[in-house]
């Protein structure tokens, strides 16, 4: 019993020791800045199974200086590639600086996980765009795949370090534990954290132990980021310089969208490209297409989207968000997002973010690409949008 006191001792020290290092690492880390690149103007992803990503912090600076824009959407970010897709044309037609991060299923809830992280690094410079897709009230949270792509332990740890509430991560974590498979050590540490349900006594000191391993972990990874930006920083080389700032024919360019579109759509009145028409005739030979179930979550997906324009508002961020249309000549229930609409208008308004809703466009050869992902001339309006708030 003796030694006890010492050992107690040893490990308070440990633990200042090593507070004191993981402050240190994060003023390293905050003095170097990974350069902005239009190379990298479009990130598929968080990292894919990496212990560290490059995304995670590369999306870090560009919030923190706010010297590119940085916009969130889901697939309509990867189902076609155009020159007009807003990572394209804006950095290499505009000079505005641009990233975008989503591919499927990167939504509000998502989104809200990542900001909760890097809510440290938002200010009253960082630019923030937000695609919302109306068909993402069909969803509860996302399914679980998205976990490789978005959710990595560098987030995790992140969020445990700055004090963060990793509460809607744990709560996902549990409801969904039968779909999940080869989950991090971060995760599982989340899950023990920050049990579901009155924990026995055993519980409550794992519980304990693995919320001290988080944040020792937390303190620790601000060297593995510190060491890992100084490396990119060194070796990364010059990005490409980006074209002057011009002010483009926004007309000449949406007639120069379409003629990009009419080619592939050829065998239809639906405006959709051919491949998906093929598609659509086998699995509706009748028509009459429905997109919403019988069960929506307008409530969750309105409620983490609050949460994410409320964390960005709070540090003064500028914020635009987009409401996407989805084709009515292809999806016959689109009445039931209606009522959704003057729920986003509200919310936007009494926080003060600037709001684009393009659900009441006029169908148009261009628009769309299929049911539910815009095309040439949608990504057109939406670049114009974007230039025009980030000017």
């Amino acid at each position: 019993m003796r030694g006890w006191p010492r050992h107690l001792a040893a490990m308070a020290c440990a633990a200042v020791l090593l507070f004191l290092l993981g402050d240190v690492a994060s003023h390293v880390s905050a003095g170097l800045t990974l350069p902005y690149d239009s190379r990298h103007a479009h990130l598929n992803s968080l990292g894919e199974g990496q212990p560290f990503t490059r995304g995670y912090q590369y999306v870090a600076d560009r919030l923190r200086t706010g010297d590119a824009v940085v916009l969130f959407a889901s697939s309509e970010l990867v189902n076609r590639k155009t020159p007009f897709v807003a990572h394209n044309f804006l950095p290499d037609r505009l000079g505005i600086p641009l990233v975008s991060l989503g591919r499927g299923y990167f939504q509000s809830f998502p989104e809200y996980l990542l900001l909760s992280s890097l809510a440290p690094q938002l200010n009253a410079s960082s630019r923030v765009v937000i695609l919302f897709s109306p068909g993402w009230i069909n969803l509860n949270r996302v399914p679980p795949n998205f976990f490789p792509y978005y959710l990595q332990d560098d987030l995790v740890y992140d969020t445990r370090r700055h004090g963060g509430d990793l509460g809607d991560l744990s709560g996902y974590l549990h409801d969904r534990s039968d779909d999940l498979e080869h989950l991090s050590p971060a995760l599982r540490e989340v899950m023990r954290a920050l049990p579901v349900g009155p924990p026995s006594r055993p519980r409550r000191l794992l519980a304990w132990g693995s919320d001290l391993l988080l944040q020792a972990r937390g303190w620790s990874y601000q060297w593995v980021a510190a060491l890992y930006k100084l490396s990119a920083w060194l070796d990364g080389g010059a990005p490409p310089a980006l074209p002057p700032a011009s002010e483009p024919d926004w007309p000449d360019l949406e007639r120069q969208a379409i003629a990009d579109e009419t080619p592939l759509m050829t065998n239809n009145q639906l405006w959709v490209h051919d491949q998906y028409f093929t598609q659509y005739l086998t699995d509706h030979p009748h028509g009459g297409a429905s997109l919403f179930g019988q069960e929506t979550h307008e409530d969750v997906e309105l409620s983490y989207l609050r949460r994410n324009l409320e964390l960005l508002r709070k540090h003064d961020a500028k914020v635009l968000l987009v409401i996407l249309p989805l084709n009515g000549r292809v999806y016959g229930d689109l009445d039931r997002f209606q009522p959704v609409r003057p729920q986003i208008h509200a919310m936007a308004d009494e926080l003060g973010v600037q709001l684009y809703d393009m659900w009441e466009q006029t169908p148009e050869i261009g628009l769309m690409g299929d049911g539910m992902h815009i095309g040439s001339l949608g990504w057109v309006r939406i670049d114009r949008a974007i230039a025009r708030w980030a000017r």
